[in-house]
């Protein structure tokens, strides 16, 4: 089981490779996937913002697995995905709550439940 650190230093390099991204350090697909996969790590200990991150970023990085053909638009996507999160003010739950909810299901296609 993750401590409440383990989940903020997992937050804090997401938002390293999200940095990297938009910088132009890392390739857009590369951040992704590397953010797909720690938020993957961290799902179970924190539903709230873990599992829509896996979500948004598994559909962002199976998009371009899907439809190389559309990768420009993806990494469009991917970097105002993580333009908008490093935006907000992420101390807000309902803030964070709203950007997760409106990635997942108006972004990313999800059907509400």
């Amino acid at each position: 089981m993750c401590t409440a650190p383990d989940i903020s230093k997992g937050l804090l390099q997401i938002e390293r490779e999200m940095q990297s991204m938009l910088a132009g350090q890392t390739p857009p697909y590369d951040a992704a996937w590397n953010i797909w996969g720690k938020a993957m790590s961290l799902v179970t200990d924190s539903p709230d913002v873990m599992h829509p991150f896996w979500l948004i970023w598994g559909s962002l990085t199976d998009w371009v697995e899907n439809r190389p053909d559309e990768q420009q638009l993806a990494e469009t996507k991917m970097r105002r995905a993580a333009t908008e999160w490093l935006e907000l003010d992420r101390d807000d739950v309902a803030v964070v709550k709203a950007y997760c909810d409106r990635w997942v299901y108006d972004e990313m296609g999800y059907a509400r439940d």
